[in-house]
């Protein structure tokens, strides 16, 4: 079986190295059978990305390749790895971030299994982990920041777009549209409904129980603030977004071949939607977020509700501060990418 991986970096100097370093080290390398290729494709990075990363791949046993592309989209970066850079051959694609560790040395092989040994399945997911958890002084924030993520992990497989693998037929079957601020949402989408041809099946991702990734938490008021309404903004595009696939499928059409083709003959069509559309009618659609923790908390059982409710409470005042901030860029037109 041809595997290939794919580690989308911009402006990880500091971090690369370290997320290399757990890469190389996966026995996924010396399973029988399985033949690896990696590819890091660094994107529009202003500082030494692309030198770090060369540097802890130079004694690397695995076959690499380090790329660099002019454009700072990890939109444009997935693309340009799914349908230019892997192998045609290739059974299963693998992508995941360049700020992250991977402390299991068997992480990708159990992910792997997982999705050979569940053949509805079309992606395999682990559980993302704050570094929170292996501090010792968490604080309040700290408390509040874990209390939500065990909320967010409760239910079925989500798909996190900071370490996954895919079967590549699934993968080649999506094109991501510029901007695209959250692009594992859509992709989600894309492989629980087979491009919006089927009803939603959540089987079609299988998590590899007891795999987890390690990534730095946002606590800091601002910082998390901005990144919370970015991430409003980017679901309700992805709204915009379903509704045009919703709309495709029912003609028959193959939505990610529309948005290829739509994207080759006018790159700026995703963008000029979501400023038309979002700016008419995102404010209004943004209070269906707000109670999204209560929802999450629902699927909770006995002592994991206990401890996700603090969690559930700080995220519904969080997501109330966060719409409105959003609801006032969409109003005045401040969308940034």
């Amino acid at each position: 079986m041809k595997v290939c991986l794919g580690i989308l970096a911009h402006n990880e100097e500091d971090r690369i190295g370290t997320t290399l370093g757990d890469l190389i080290k996966q026995d996924l390398w010396t399973q029988p059978g399985i033949e690896a290729i990696l590819w890091v494709v660094v994107n529009g990075a202003r500082d030494r990305t692309l030198q770090r990363a060369q540097e802890a791949l130079a004694q690397a046993a695995c076959e690499h390749h380090v790329v660099e592309l002019e454009i700072a989209s990890k939109a444009n970066a997935w693309n340009h790895f799914v349908h230019q850079l892997s192998s045609p051959e290739a059974e299963v694609l693998v992508l995941l971030d360049a700020d992250i560790r991977i402390p299991q040395r068997d992480a990708l092989s159990r992910m792997l299994s997982a999705l050979q040994e569940t053949p509805r399945a079309l992606a395999a997911v682990d559980q993302p982990v704050k570094d929170l958890a292996l501090r010792g002084d968490k604080g309040i924030v700290g408390h509040l920041s874990l209390s939500a993520s065990e909320l967010a992990a409760s239910g079925p497989p989500k798909l996190c777009g900071q370490l996954y693998l895919a079967r590549a037929p699934a993968l080649r079957a999506i094109y991501l549209p510029e901007p695209m601020l959250v692009e594992d949402g859509f992709i989600k989408a894309m492989l629980v409904t087979e491009g919006f041809s089927q009803p939603e099946d959540l089987g079609r991702l299988v998590r590899a129980e007891g795999v987890y990734h390690l990534y730095e938490a946002v606590t800091q008021l601002g910082p998390l603030f901005r990144h919370e309404k970015r991430i409003l903004i980017g679901t309700l595009a992805n709204l915009l977004l379903f509704e045009q696939a919703h709309t495709l499928a029912l003609q028959g059409l193959r939505v990610g071949d529309w948005l290829r083709a739509q994207s080759a003959s006018n790159p700026d069509w995703f963008r000029q939607l979501i400023r038309d559309q979002l700016g008419r009618w995102g404010g209004a659609r943004i209070g269906i977020m707000i109670p999204v923790p209560l929802r999450q908390l629902r699927e909770c059982r006995g002592a994991v509700f206990w401890r996700a409710l603090p969690g559930a409470m700080a995220r519904l005042v969080l997501n109330s501060v966060v719409a409105l901030g959003a609801a006032v860029d969409l109003r005045r037109g401040r969308l940034r990418w």
